[in-house]
């Protein structure tokens, strides 16, 4: 493993953080629940915040290899899927659910809630301005509905277990949960089989290979290439990776809203779609999935399978690096760097400097007091996503210091130092997140924020250095 060199810059704009500090343990299930009989054959452990620290050990996420179909994943369970979409949420932040699925009231809803704040429903509420700015980039998630007519089945249980980042406009992505493959495929076999306008069960998909040529006789891939800038598709969508015809630089990340926010790369097209379910998104999105955004653009036939040719088939560069702040800020931390935690400033940090520029944008929002949200306290405070409540709340210095309950009932401190790093358990998970960005991760740490960008450097540098002075008030 090689070290890291830490410099004190920033390397990404961060948001709310999402989910706990680290995670809990599963909520136990009623007897017979087949959520629980799914969950007794898991291969792997649910995290927990009283593991070690990053090490060189950690284990690589199974992302999946350029130009290689995946391997065939055999069919789930729909109706343990079904219990498990409820179980983990998936409501409080996508649409498109089939009507089995309990629907999520408002104030447990991150979307609706974020879009409600936005239309001024809070404004009689004293801090109204403050959660406008700070959920300003987080009204945007993708409805899935018609999730069986757009996706590989393969492609989707991958994506379950490992999400990357497929929405360059969003500042968020996917959070990884607490699952099993099996689990993956349960929820994956739901999502897909049963479609929630007939609810009838769509027979099992077997693998499908990459697109080949062969796939698109008589297609003109070049064509394709100068319609992609011609029909305007470059206006929302990158295609990292592939030089276009017409690509014109996107927004910033995190700064588009609405249909360009939700706009995937086109690089992951052929990893997620199939030739003949593309070439029926081309011609008619809504006719797939009525709720999208997207666009009917004519095309004839000929214009379908051009683009579609020249979408799945284009030769790809490696994914493009992730963004850094300025010129002088490190490169984004590879896979085969080792960091347990940055150096601390050289000046005296106080509470209320860590408050103002982590606590109440970063971790507040799911670290929150429920008697200020309608008895939600978020995901890191009096549960969600499948996790039961840990009690951290991070609203205030004292409650910030009582820390988080741990398995055993009892409360432990969220500074405590891992006995091998000397790393304190706040820091890890804001480093593991780092690791996490860069392909791999701790099985015993969750990074935060989830499904955010990594905290900047420099912030983590003053956490780290409030903590070392002695978390001074």
């Amino acid at each position: 493993m090689r070290a890291l060199r830490l410099v004190p810059s920033a390397v990404a704009a961060i948001g709310l953080v999402s989910l706990a500090l680290t995670a809990g343990c599963r909520e136990s299930a009623a007897p017979g629940d087949p959520v629980a009989a799914r969950s007794a054959t898991a291969s792997g452990l649910p995290r927990s915040g009283f593991q070690s620290a990053p090490t060189a050990s950690s284990r690589a996420r199974s992302t999946p290899h350029e130009g290689l179909a995946p391997p065939p994943e055999p069919a789930g369970d729909a109706t343990v899927g079904r219990a498990l979409v409820a179980q983990f949420e998936c409501g409080r932040c996508h649409d498109g659910l089939s009507d089995e699925v309990p629907a999520v009231p408002v104030e447990r809803h991150c979307t609706h809630c974020h879009q409600k704040v936005m239309a001024g429903g809070f404004d009689h509420k004293p801090h109204h301005e403050r959660w406008k700015k700070n959920v300003a980039h987080l009204q945007d998630v993708p409805s899935l509905k018609g999730a069986g007519a757009r996706f590989r089945y393969e492609w989707l249980v991958g994506y379950l277990m490992a999400p990357e980042d497929l929405r360059p406009h969003l500042a968020y992505s996917m959070p990884a949960l607490d699952l099993d493959r099996g689990q993956a495929r349960d929820i994956a076999t739901f999502l897909m089989h049963r479609d929630p306008e007939d609810g009838g069960v769509v027979p099992a998909r077997h693998p499908v290979p990459s697109a080949t040529a062969e796939d698109f006789e008589g297609a003109d891939a070049a064509r394709g290439k100068a319609l992609l800038g011609e029909k305007g598709c470059t206006g929302c969508h990158h295609f990292s990776g592939v030089p276009s015809r017409g690509a014109a630089p996107g927004p910033t990340p995190g700064a588009a809203a609405g249909p360009i926010a939700l706009a995937p790369d086109l690089r992951h097209t052929r990893d997620r779609m199939t030739p003949s379910a593309l070439q029926s998104w081309l011609r008619d999105p809504r006719a797939v999935k009525p709720d999208t955004a997207m666009p009917t653009i004519a095309l004839t036939d000929e214009e379908v399978r051009d683009l579609a040719a020249f979408i799945l088939t284009a030769g790809r560069d490696p994914a493009d690096p992730a963004p850094t702040a300025s010129t002088d800020s490190p490169a984004p931390m590879r896979a085969e760097d080792d960091v347990v935690a940055p150096p601390p400033l050289a000046r005296q940090v106080r509470y209320d400097e860590v408050e103002a520029r982590v606590l109440s944008k970063t971790c507040r929002h799911c670290h929150g007091d429920p008697d200020v949200a309608m008895g939600d306290g978020g995901p890191g405070n009096t549960g969600g996503f499948g996790y039961a409540p840990i009690g951290l709340e991070l609203t205030s210095f004292g409650r910030v210091l009582a820390g988080m309950v741990g398995p055993d009932g009892t409360r432990h401190s969220i500074f405590t130092r891992d006995a091998s790093t000397g790393t304190p358990r706040l820091v890890a998970a804001l480093v593991e997140r780092h690791r996490e960005v860069a392909g791999h991760d701790d099985p015993g740490v969750r990074g935060m924020p989830l499904a955010l960008p990594p905290l900047p450097w420099e912030d983590i540098r003053l956490v780290v250095t409030w903590i070392q002075q002695g978390r001074r008030r």
